[in-house]
Parts: C-alpha cells; structure tokens; sequence
C-alpha cells in the first residue's frame, strides 16, 4: 500500500509541477516515492515502487511527453530515452538497497540498545539483590557473634567480614594477613593453625 501510495502521490505532484512550473520532475519525485518506500516498508515494497515508477516514468515520456493524460501508443518511446529509463531503474535499486541496510541496521541496534537497557536493569536488581543478602549476612554474623573470611591460595589474598575485623579487635583498614592471624590465637592452639596453615 505504501509503495502503490507513494508513487501515487509522486504522479499527482510531477502533474501539478508540469503543469504549473513547467518542469519535469518526475525522476527526482519517483526516486522520492521509492525511498520512501525502502524507508518505510523495506527492500520487498521498494522493489513494487521501483516497477510502478518505472512504468510510469515510462509513460510520462511516452508522447505527448510530460502529461498523464491517456496514451494511445504507450510503448513509442524514442530509443534515446532507454539509457534515462535504465539509470533511473538502477539508481532506485541502488537507492532502495541502501535506504534498506541502513534500516536494518537501525532497528539492530534499537534492539541492541533495548537488550542492553534490559541487562542493565537486570544487573540492577541483581545487584540490590545481593546488598540486601549482604546486610543481612552482616547483621546475622553481628548478632550471632560469627564471622567469615576468604582465602585466595594462588596471590594469598584474605578477605574478612565486618564481624571477623571485630573478633580480631583490628581496624577495617587493617589488611588482612596470616601474621595477623596467628598473632590473635591462643598461644596453646597456635601450633596446630599454623600446621594447618601450612
């Protein structure tokens, strides 16, 4: 509908301009009706509009020239207008080929763009999810008097929770270290961690 519309409306204004400003325009506004088209519905009805443009390209130059008025002898166009009918056709497909990938590649990356703004907010929950975990795992080691740690073995990084850094009566920007840790054993287990340790 949009190309049989289009190419329509681009006859009704080659008409009016031949008619009022004495020009032919027919080309520039079938090319119009033909990105339009691309623009709009695609390579598939650019293809429709290209034909119908064509053909009526076609019997625009038909004489009488530049009128659509009724035609008895259609197919009389003079040899000389081939090569304008033909750069037409492949200018449009041209035209219509580009128009297309560059709406391809638009609504690539809207869905790029919405995917994205999904992950996004999928990540935001997430990460809320895992703060709320966090504070509670934080209030539940307070009020339980229990702490936890990690132990990275390949760099022997060691990470501690809030409750481990006041078990062990060290400040939160105190960096955790094995050192550390065997100093506040009790002397009589400090063999047997450090064993373990090892």
């Amino acid at each position: 509908a949009m190309a049989v519309l289009s190419v329509a409306v681009a006859i009704i204004a080659t008409e009016i301009a031949a008619r009022l400003l004495q020009a032919e325009p027919i080309a520039l506004l079938m090319l119009c009706a033909v990105i339009f088209t691309a623009s709009l519905g695609g390579f598939g009805p650019a293809l429709l509009a290209i034909t119908l443009a064509l053909f009526a390209f076609h019997y625009n130059i038909a004489p009488p020239t530049n009128s659509f008025v009724w035609k008895h002898s259609v197919l009389a166009v003079s040899i000389a207008e081939v090569p304008r009918l033909i750069l037409f056709a492949v200018a449009s497909v041209l035209v219509a080929l580009a128009v297309t990938a560059q709406r391809t590649a638009t609504d690539a990356l809207r869905r790029s763009r919405d995917d994205l703004q999904g992950a996004i907010g999928d990540l935001k929950r997430i990460e809320s999810a895992l703060l709320h975990s966090e504070m509670y795992l934080t209030e539940a080691q307070r009020l339980s008097g229990t702490g936890s740690f990690g132990w990275n073995l390949s760099n022997g990084e060691i990470f501690w929770s809030d409750e481990n850094f006041r078990i062990f009566q060290y400040d939160r920007t105190t960096k955790p270290t094995l050192e550390l840790i065997v100093q506040r054993i009790h002397p009589e287990d400090r063999t047997a961690v450090q064993q373990t340790i090892d």
